[in-house]
């Protein structure tokens, strides 16, 4: 549980007693009581706003075909996914002590991520980071193609590529996940974000081993 639950918990169900919380977000009280946590305030906002995305990225996922077939519907549901990979990543490394960037580049903070929890128990697969594609090895065209696509429509703007109409240099990409990823995916955000919880803080521990 984390600690804003923990602390709505111990308010009660009243609106008082929640106006009173709202109340010493503003207050050292409140700043004292996050010290007593092993997770920092940054990284727990994080990764509340993570579960979030994943969320409406699964309500969204969960519409009927005559919805989905509209425009670019499937890619903004994605765009959840994305969003909220991104702040996943951004909890852990806050977390972790380090300094986290103002960045939509979900492939270094994955790096980041990586490079603070470098043992396999804590990594999953990205669906959008192409670093790993390998062509058809009988399509002797299809490098070539796909590093004229990547140059082009560039993966590290995927965040543009998602949210925006497709033009000459936005759009190239087609995601569809279905609600059961969401929900998959937000068990192993929770998993890992437990696991780390019971460790130390500091980067050099999770190195595995």
């Amino acid at each position: 549980m984390l600690p804003q639950q923990e602390f709505l918990q111990h308010c009660g169900s009243h609106t008082k007693s929640r106006a009173v919380f709202l109340n010493l977000m503003m207050t050292s009280r409140f700043e004292r009581y996050f010290k007593m946590n092993p997770h920092s305030q940054a990284g727990d906002t994080f990764f509340s706003m993570a579960l979030a995305y994943i969320e409406v990225g699964r309500v969204a996922a969960s519409a009927s075909m005559s919805i989905k077939c509209l425009g670019d519907y499937e890619n903004a549901v994605a765009y959840q996914l994305f969003h909220a990979m991104e702040l996943f990543y951004k909890a852990m490394i806050s977390n972790a002590g380090q300094s986290v960037k103002h960045t939509h580049d979900l492939c270094g903070l994955e790096n980041q991520y990586k490079s603070c929890f470098s043992d396999p128990l804590y990594h999953f697969e990205n669906p959008f980071n192409f670093s790993s594609y390998e062509p058809e090895p009988l399509n002797q065209n299809e490098m070539h193609l796909a590093q004229s696509h990547f140059e082009n429509f560039k993966p590290t703007y995927m965040s543009q590529h998602l949210r925006y109409p497709p033009d000459h240099r936005t759009g190239g990409y087609s995601f569809s996940f279905d609600e059961s990823f969401f929900t998959a995916m937000k068990e192993k955000f929770q998993e890992i974000y437990e696991m780390a919880a019971n460790k130390s803080l500091q980067p050099t521990a999770f190195g595995g081993g």
